[in-house]
């Protein structure tokens, strides 16, 4: 059943990009979104995107539960920094240890963040109650 939704979803996505004239709701975003999410979730990211450029919001759950997706494989954990910086607040913040780890390994390994970045998710990391390593600190010392 779960696997129809997804293929509904796909669907849905391909129809409305196809189709300038349809304009999708809400509701219709955040469908795709929570169903393609844990089985496409470069296509969730791209819908959740779009969403937001549209003046559409969403629960910062949803953004998480992609950073969650994509820090489970390890050829697109870099992804999770895409998604963080699209979060539109940080209140609340709840994402697994590893989501965490990801976020900040892609940070320390991509060319587009500055040091400053770091320090303040390094923070945000202290207030939410997940400790950076030591090599964290060292990374973010050397940019």
């Amino acid at each position: 059943k779960h696997q129809r939704n997804v293929l509904a979803a796909r669907k849905m996505w391909n129809y409305i990009k196809s189709n300038p004239k349809i304009k999708p709701n809400g509701v219709h975003y955040t469908w795709m979104v929570d169903i393609l999410t844990e089985f496409d979730p470069e296509k969730a990211f791209e819908i959740l995107k779009e969403m937001k450029s549209e003046g559409y919001t969403t629960s910062i759950q949803r953004y998480t539960n992609l950073i969650d997706c994509f820090s489970l494989n390890p050829d697109t954990g870099d992804k999770t920094l895409d998604v963080f910086r699209e979060l539109p607040n940080l209140n609340f913040l709840k994402m697994m240890g590893n989501s965490w780890d990801c976020i900040l390994k892609a940070m320390i390994e991509r060319d587009d963040v500055e040091a400053s970045e770091m320090w303040s998710f390094l923070e945000l990391m202290s207030r939410s109650s997940v400790l950076p390593t030591q090599e964290a600190y060292r990374a973010v010392t050397l940019r």
